[in-house]
């Protein structure tokens, strides 16, 4: 039992114009990204955000118009937003492990509660089992006593006679 095997089966639900161009290609990224990170486990997450934040310096500047100051300052902010992608990726999948934990909980929780509604049934059938053989076992008691009573009153059958139950003593 996964409970991660249906994550990375979904669909986009497109709520806007269906992109083209560059926006498609954008987009068929983002979904491979995801469907790449919805793969990875978490110990690899948190190693992707290290790996990110541990990106050296660059030592010229990306753009020539700007100053190594000005790179440095964009270099920072790829690495936040690096940082914050895996972030993102590794809040989905804890999202998701949490839904998969809560539906489990309620199942087991409906499983529980079917189960002690059973048990309960189960004690009253038992309960009334219990009384009405607590009430033939008093029945036989009263009659053995009765019996026994009859038997000390009746004088001693001899031999051929019929005994108080209707049987031949031979």
């Amino acid at each position: 039992m996964n409970p991660f095997r249906g994550i990375r089966h979904w669909k986009r639900k497109d709520w806007d114009a269906p992109k083209t161009g560059d926006a498609a290609a954008r987009r068929q990224h983002a979904e491979a990204e995801t469907d790449h990170d919805l793969q990875i486990a978490v110990q690899q997450f948190l190693s992707d955000v290290h790996e990110e934040a541990d990106h050296p310096w660059p030592e010229r500047p990306y753009d020539e118009h700007m100053t190594v100051a000005e790179s440095r300052i964009v270099a920072s902010l790829r690495k936040l937003a690096g940082i914050h992608k895996r972030t993102t990726a590794l809040l989905t999948v804890n999202a998701y492990e949490s839904s998969v934990t809560s539906r489990w909980v309620i199942l087991l929780t409906v499983v529980l509660s079917i189960l002690t509604i059973i048990l309960i049934f189960d004690t009253h059938v038992l309960v009334r089992v219990a009384k009405h053989t607590d009430a033939q076992i008093q029945q036989i008691r009263k009659y053995a006593e009765f019996q026994r009573q009859q038997d000390k009153k009746a004088p001693p059958v001899s031999e051929g006679q019929k005994d108080g139950i209707g049987r031949w003593n031979i």
